[in-house]
């Protein structure tokens, strides 16, 4: 295990861009499961219209991502003041409005379930937070 572990640092320093998509990759596959388990128990426990559901998942999905984003996958980025703030914050409202704009098309106007809507507006919107978060957090990062 230590070799592997070994490999993976050395690759890591070799290509530092390749380990900071692995970083993102895995911060949004976390944010995923929190916001789909977020999104499940509030349309099959609590009865929440999907579109209310997606944006109370959405939100609870986005305070984990900003908190591993500027801890863990663009380091250095918490030093960026509040413009980065700010700029995140926009950049995660844009997320938002897309994330319901699909759900919205996805869900209600094509009509496919919910959760398999929700799978394809997350990878839409993750390729969107990836390139917007990493020109905003990237100019703070060493």
């Amino acid at each position: 295990m230590q070799k592997i572990m070994d490999k993976v640092k050395v690759l890591a320093e070799k290509y530092p861009q390749l380990a900071e998509v692995f970083r993102f990759a895995f911060t949004g596959g976390v944010c995923f499961v929190v916001e789909f388990v977020a999104l499940t128990l509030l349309v099959e426990l609590l009865h929440v219209p999907v579109l209310v559901a997606t944006a109370i998942a959405f939100l609870i999905s986005v305070a984990v991502n900003y908190v591993m984003c500027i801890k863990w996958v663009f380091t250095g980025a918490k030093d960026g003041g509040a413009g980065v703030k700010a700029t995140f914050l926009i950049t995660s409202g844009m997320g938002f409005a897309l994330n319901e704009l699909f759900m919205w098309v996805l869900n209600i106007v094509l009509g496919i379930h919910y959760m398999i809507a929700k799978v394809i507006s997350t990878l839409l919107v993750m390729i969107w937070n990836y390139f917007t978060k990493r020109m905003v957090l990237k100019g703070k990062t060493k």
